[in-house]
């Protein structure tokens, strides 16, 4: 899917957050600012894909509801991303709780299943924890 035209660039840390709420997004640039991580944000998939398509992540980090109509979610965000980086750590942070088991009975086990789900509301302490957990040594 990358472009030949386009190059990716991958620097160890690097995190794409997708979320339609774009306050959240805001908060959460300001909040990792000064951060050794590199933090990008998407607010739709098509925004996402883009940055995926020029960018080698090593952390997804997706709203569950990335849509309001909703027409996308996050299972599809994280399919779409392993699939354009097999390698690629997954976070999913939805307002609804989740289990694995939940998970696994709700989706089926066709659709993809996150490393790690978060709660909203999301704590943004507990999403660099998350992040940290992948990247660190």
């Amino acid at each position: 899917m990358a472009h030949d035209s386009k190059k990716k660039t991958k620097k160890r840390g690097r995190v794409l957050v997708v979320d339609n709420d774009k306050s959240f997004l805001f908060a959460l640039s300001k909040f990792f600012k000064g951060s050794s991580l590199k933090i990008d944000t998407a607010h739709s998939i098509e925004k996402a894909i883009e940055q995926l398509e020029l960018t080698d992540y090593d952390v997804l980090a997706t709203d569950l509801n990335i849509d309001s109509n909703g027409n996308a979610d996050g299972f599809g965000m994280i399919r779409i991303a392993r699939g354009m980086h097999e390698n690629i750590k997954t976070i999913l942070f939805s307002d609804v709780t989740m289990h694995d088991s939940v998970v696994y009975e709700v989706r089926g086990e066709a659709d993809p299943t996150p490393d790690i789900l978060l709660e909203k509301p999301l704590s943004l302490i507990a999403l660099e924890e998350a992040i940290v957990s992948f990247i660190s040594p």
